[in-house]
């Protein structure tokens, strides 16, 4: 006769299909970095574009150069960012201040440069 000793442990089953994989940070984690890597190229490619478009050609020496109102803006948002995010302590507001400082900072900076 053939005999089977096979036997469901169903705990464990249930256990295996409800509990994530042990590397879940992991696999997150690349997840993740997979998203935000063409993020971070599209950011990049717009400050680049965004800063050459801000750039005049001497027309006597053909050398491009930057307006002030331009250095000024950038200055001034990074001023203002850097001031909204050591003015609060919670990440909401804290991003919303960034925001509103590197706003208003490159207006300023803009309206001061020019």
């Amino acid at each position: 006769m053939f005999e089977c000793n096979f036997r469901l442990n169903s705990e464990s089953s249930i256990n295996r299909a409800i509990d994530p994989p042990s590397n879940f940070d992991a696999m997150q984690s690349a997840i993740m970095n997979q998203v935000a890597a063409p993020r971070l190229f599209l950011v990049a490619l717009l400050g680049t574009l965004l800063s050459t478009g801000c750039q005049t050609t001497d027309p006597y020496t053909g050398e491009t150069k930057t307006s002030n109102a331009t250095k000024g803006a950038a200055i001034g948002a990074a001023t203002g960012a850097v001031i909204g995010a050591i003015s609060s302590d919670s990440a909401h507001d804290r991003r919303k201040r960034v925001l509103i400082g590197a706003g208003v900072g490159a207006i300023a900076g803009g309206a001061v440069g020019s």
